[in-house]
């Protein structure tokens, strides 16, 4: 039961998904990666690769 405890302790301490998923927004090489993509198109198996979890 220890090992249980301590993998939801971490989750505790992960800042909620839609905090992860504003951050790169703020990012200029991140924004731009994603204009690129609009253009050209890109194997969804990629895109999910590159994009954060």
């Amino acid at each position: 039961m220890r090992a249980l405890s301590e993998k939801t302790q971490v989750r505790r301490e992960c800042p909620p998904k839609d905090e992860v998923r504003l951050v790169p927004l703020t990012d200029i090489s991140y924004v731009r990666q994603i204009e690129s993509w609009m253009i050209t198109p890109v194997p969804a198996a990629q895109i999910l690769r590159i994009l954060p979890s």
